[in-house]
C-alpha cells in the first residue's frame, strides 16, 4: 500500500495566496527559436553616433558605459550561482520528502499490522477539531492589508472558504501528529541531514565567539522586512546568551532600493572604526532615510572620524566588500532579504521557525556551519 504523496501542506500555502490577493507558456509543438549567436562587436574607433561635426566611437560608448556593464554582469553572475544553488537545495528536498514519505508509509503498515487492520482505515480514523470563529478572524486579521476592509464585511462571503482552509490544514496537522507518533512508537527515525547551504564567514559578529549555533544574516538596510526582523534576531540573542552569535553580511537589492548599497558602504565603513552594530542599529531604526548626507550625520553623532569616513565610503575596497557579499549570498541561494542560515540551514525569517532550528542544532550538537 502506498500513501499519497503528503502534499497537502503546499496547496494549504496555495490556499493562503490566495486568499492574501482577496485583502505565455510557449504552444505545444512550437519550433525552437533559432539562435544567431552573439552579434560581432564593432571596430573600436567605429563610429555610433554623431552630435553635430562630433563623432562619437565605439571605444567611447564603452566607456561610458562601464559601471552599467559591470552591474549587468554581475548580476548574471550572482543570478546563475542563485540557480546552481537552487538545483541543489530542490534535489534535496525531493529526497528528504521521497524518504519522509517512504518513512510514513514504513510506521503506518507496522501499525496495520499490529492492528490488525489496513493503512487506509487508519488514516480515516484521524480527525481534526472544528475550526472556531476566532481563528477565521485572525487569520483574515494577520493577512489583510490595510485599505482591505474589516473582517465583520466580508464574513459571509469569505467565511466559507476561510473555514475550508483552516479545516484542511487542521486535518494535515492532525495526520502529521498522529504519523510522527507512530514513527515514534515503531522506532522509525530519518538520519538524513538536513540541507545546509554554503554561507560565508568573516562578518561582523555579535554574541559568544565560539557558539554552537551560527545565524548568518543576509540583509538590505532599505528593507523594512529587514528592519522588522532585528526585533526577531535581538530576541534570539537574549534567549540564548551562551549558545548563538549572529553574522551579518551585506546583500543591497539596489534595484528596488536605490539607497541601501550606500548604505551598505556606510555600515561597512562604520565597522572599520569598529562602531558596526551601533550603525547597523541607528540604519534600521530610521530606515526610510539613508541619503548621504544622513549617513555621514550617524557617522559624526556616534564619534567617527568623519574624514575618514568619507573617504571609505569611495575606497575600491569598500565596494569590493560589498560585492563579495552579494556573491557569497547568491552562492547561499539569497533571492530576497532578509535571509537567515542557522549553521548553514535557510530558515524563514519567523520567530517561531528560528526558534525551532536554533533547538534542533543545539539538541544535535551544533556547530556545523
Amino acid at each position: 500500500m502506498t500513501i499519497r504523496p503528503l502534499r497537502r501542506v503546499l496547496l494549504v500555502e496555495a490556499a493562503a495566496v490566495a486568499l492574501a490577493a482577496l485583502c505565455g507558456l510557449a504552444r505545444a509543438g512550437a519550433p525552437a527559436p533559432q539562435s544567431a549567436g552573439p552579434a560581432a562587436e564593432p571596430a573600436a574607433d567605429a563610429v555610433v553616433a554623431t552630435v553635430g561635426h562630433e563623432s562619437i566611437r565605439y571605444n567611447q560608448l564603452l566607456e561610458r558605459g562601464r559601471e552599467a556593464l559591470a552591474s549587468q554582469q554581475l548580476e548574471q553572475e550572482l543570478q546563475r550561482l542563485r540557480q546552481q544553488e537552487g538545483a541543489a537545495r530542490e534535489r534535496h528536498a525531493v529526497l528528504e520528502a521521497t524518504l519522509g514519505q517512504w518513512l510514513d508509509e514504513r510506521a503506518l503498515a507496522i501499525e496495520a499490522k499490529a492492528r490488525q487492520s489496513t493503512p487506509d482505515v487508519l488514516l480515516g480514523l484521524v480527525t481534526a477539531g472544528p475550526v472556531t470563529d476566532e481563528e477565521s478572524r485572525a487569520l483574515y486579521d494577520a493577512r489583510k492589508g490595510e485599505s482591505d476592509p474589516e473582517w465583520s464585511q466580508v464574513q459571509a462571503q469569505l467565511g466559507p472558504r476561510v473555514r475550508q482552509f483552516l479545516a484542511a490544514q487542521h486535518q494535515e496537522q492532525a495526520r502529521r501528529k498522529y504519523l510522527d507518533g507512530l514513527r515514534l512508537q515503531h522506532g522509525v527515525v530519518s538520519d538524513l541531514p538536513p540541507y545546509r547551504a554554503t554561507v560565508p564567514a568573516g562578518g561582523a559578529a555579535r554574541g559568544v565567539p565560539n557558539a554552537r549555533v551560527t545565524i548568518v544574516e543576509f540583509g538590505d538596510y532599505q528593507c523594512p522586512h529587514c528592519a522588522r526582523a532585528q526585533a526577531i534576531v535581538q530576541g534570539l540573542l537574549q534567549r540564548h546568551p551562551d549558545a548563538l552569535r549572529v553574522e551579518f553580511h551585506q546583500y543591497p537589492l539596489v534595484r528596488i532600493h536605490p539607497d541601501a548599497r550606500n548604505a551598505a558602504l556606510a555600515a561597512n565603513c562604520a565597522r572599520a572604526q569598529g562602531h558596526f552594530w551601533e550603525y547597523h542599529d541607528a540604519l534600521y531604526a530610521d530606515a526610510a532615510n539613508l541619503g548621504l548626507a544622513r549617513l555621514q550625520a550617524t557617522a559624526e553623532s556616534q564619534g567617527l572620524d568623519g574624514k575618514r569616513f568619507a573617504a571609505c565610503l569611495d575606497a575600491p575596497a569598500t565596494a569590493q566588500a560589498v560585492t563579495d557579499d552579494l556573491r557569497a549570498g547568491a552562492i547561499a541561494g539569497v533571492a530576497g532579504t532578509p535571509a537567515f542560515y542557522v549553521n548553514g540551514r535557510p530558515v524563514p525569517a519567523d520567530a517561531d521557525e528560528l526558534e525551532r532550528t536554533i533547538a534542533e542544532e543545539l539538541s544535535a550538537g551544533g556547530a556545523a556551519r
